[in-house]
Formats: structure tokens, sequence, C-alpha cells
């Protein structure tokens, strides 16, 4: 497991390990990246990532209202807008967000998008 900042003191995007970021068989957590994530995923998927690696954005984690979407990498910067734009957010990327079920039953119960058949549904 991989868990780094996507934004530096200064506020902009730090400069980090790219290619180690790219790992597919890695899972990565990004904190509070809704700033940078277009960049972000620009950045990996050049370093290697497959842009179908699946990924979860989660606004709200710990809270009441969470809400989550499992997507893949190539769409967290378009479905994220889907999302509320208050509270914390953070973005998992790596093959265990394929587990769409278990990922929002046991850790999320709340919104789940899939954006590969744009099928949405309300868990609880």
């Amino acid at each position: 497991v991989q868990y780094v900042t996507a934004h530096a003191k200064d506020g902009n995007l730090p400069a980090l390990d790219w290619r180690s970021l790219a790992d597919p068989d890695a899972t990565t957590a990004i904190y509070m990246p809704r700033g940078h994530l277009a960049a972000l995923v620009e950045k990996i998927i050049a370093a290697g990532l497959p842009p179908d690696t699946p990924a979860a954005a989660i606004v709200n984690a710990t809270r009441e209202n969470r809400r989550s979407i499992v997507t893949t990498v190539r769409m967290l910067p378009t479905v994220i807008t889907t999302l509320p734009s208050e509270g914390p957010l953070m973005v998992l990327i790596g093959a265990a967000m394929s587990e769409e079920r278990s990922f929002n039953r046991a850790a999320i119960p709340s919104l789940a998008i899939r954006t590969d058949n744009v099928a949405a549904s309300s868990r609880w």
C-alpha cells in the first residue's frame, strides 16, 4: 500500500515518484487530490499505469454523508464531479478496487456509481 498526499505545503502537486505510483500491483491511497487529480492521473498514466486500472473516490469517508464512486483511473477526473465538492476526498487506485460489491458493502455503505455501464444504485 502506498499513501501519498496530492498537495504540497505551497498548494501545488508535490514531486512524487511517478514510476512507483504507476505500479499496477500496488494499492495507492491519495489524500486530498481534488485540485490536482487531473494532473496526477496524467502523470501516473504517463509513468506506465494502465488507464483502465480500477479506482475509487470517496468523499467524507468517515461520516454518515459519505459518497463513493468506483471507476477507472482514466475516468477519475470526470466522475469525481458527480461527488459533493464539500468534504475531504480520498482516492484509492489498484486491483483491489475492482471488487466493487465487497468494497462498497464492507468499507463504504453509500452511493456507488459504476461508470463502465452507467448503472447507479443507492445502498442502505
